[in-house]
């Protein structure tokens, strides 16, 4: 089976019995990894629900040397 394109669909509850809905669709690159992928419309998602991260990509550390001291 080769999958070709994937969706992702998250609600956010508003409070006071309202949500908000966002559902996304891409087409995978050729090479491009299914988790990848997903990851990506799930990041989108949450950007566009304004709800918090647990690890955005452009929040991963870049360690280059362990004996670097932060301060």
């Amino acid at each position: 089976m080769k999958i070709t394109t994937i969706s992702y669909y998250r609600k956010k509850n508003l409070g006071n019995y309202e949500t908000e809905d966002i559902s996304l669709t891409a087409e995978l690159d050729e090479n491009e990894l299914v988790a990848d992928a997903m990851d990506k419309l799930k990041y989108e998602a949450r950007e566009a629900l304004f709800i918090p991260h647990p690890i955005s990509p452009s929040a991963e550390p870049k360690l280059t040397n362990f004996d670097e001291k932060p301060f």
